[in-house]
C-alpha cells in the first residue's frame, strides 16, 4: 500500500471531522465505530488498487520485449491498461 496506517488514520479522522461539521450529516453510529469502518474501507480500497496494479504489471510483463523493441512508453501503457481493466470491471478507483 502506498499509505501507511498512520496516514490512513489521519485522513479518516480529518474526513470524520469534516462530516461532523456538516449540518446535513448525522452519524447513526458511535464516532469510534464510524472511524473504524472508514479506516477499514480505505485500507480495503488501497489493497484492491494495489492488486489491480500488480495485475497490470503482469499483463505488461508478457509484452515487455515488444514494449522495449518498439520504444513504447511503459507508464502510458500501464495507465491505459489499468483504465481498460477498470472500465471492463465497472470498478471505481
Amino acid at each position: 500500500m502506498r499509505l501507511r496506517d498512520e496516514k490512513i488514520a489521519s485522513l479518516a479522522a480529518q474526513m470524520l471531522e469534516d462530516l461532523k461539521a456538516n449540518a446535513d450529516v448525522q452519524l447513526v453510529a458511535e464516532e469510534s465505530e464510524v472511524l473504524h469502518e472508514m479506516r477499514r474501507v480505505f485500507t480495503e480500497d488501497l489493497k484492491a488498487e494495489d492488486a489491480l496494479d500488480e495485475e497490470v504489471r503482469k499483463i505488461l510483463s508478457k509484452h515487455i520485449d515488444r514494449i522495449h523493441r518498439e520504444g513504447l512508453d511503459y507508464s502510458i501503457l500501464f495507465r491505459r491498461t489499468k483504465q481498460k481493466l477498470i472500465r471492463e470491471r465497472g470498478l471505481e478507483i
